[in-house]
């Protein structure tokens, strides 16, 4: 019997709370001399609440060779209402020189779009979810689309 209440009342959070999750938007332009953008959007899929909601993400052109390293958290804490939207843009720190061009078109390099988000769950549990997308090579260039990456993206 209190094996039964214990599932139901697990159960019934894991049904009410806070999901975030992130979906792209904008890809970017390749464009020489211009800064590469990229958008995402993160959505409350849950039924209740995200509380305290705080999150970082960085797009960078990466080769095989370079690491990820996340930047600092925004400042700002917010809530984030069940299946609110918020949209934020990420841009590159320089503008696109012509070798990084040739590199993502041909896919030696990448453009990565990634992240984390911390949260608080209406149950008070943290809650975080990483994300990682990527943009070059040929294939996704002329399909273009963010491809969503094997590693780096998990939500707990």
């Amino acid at each position: 019997m209190l094996a039964t209440i214990w599932i139901t009342i697990r159960n019934g959070r894991r049904q009410l709370r806070a999901y975030i999750g992130v979906t792209t938007r904008e890809l970017p332009t390749l464009q020489l001399g211009h800064k590469q953008r990229g958008e995402i959007i993160l959505t409350n899929y849950g039924q209740t609440p995200a509380f305290n909601v705080k999150y970082r993400g960085e797009l960078k052109i990466i080769s095989a060779k370079d690491r990820f390293a996340l930047p600092k958290f925004r400042t700002d804490m917010i809530p984030v209402n069940p299946q609110q939207t918020i949209p934020t843009i990420y841009e590159t720190g320089s503008v696109l020189t012509a070798a990084e061009e040739a590199a993502v078109r041909a896919g030696r390099s990448l453009i990565y779009l990634y992240g984390e988000i911390k949260y608080r769950d209406a149950f008070g549990r943290r809650r975080v979810t990483t994300y990682r997308f990527m943009y070059g090579g040929e294939r996704l260039i002329r399909e273009g689309a963010w491809v969503v990456c094997e590693t780096g993206n998990r939500e707990k």
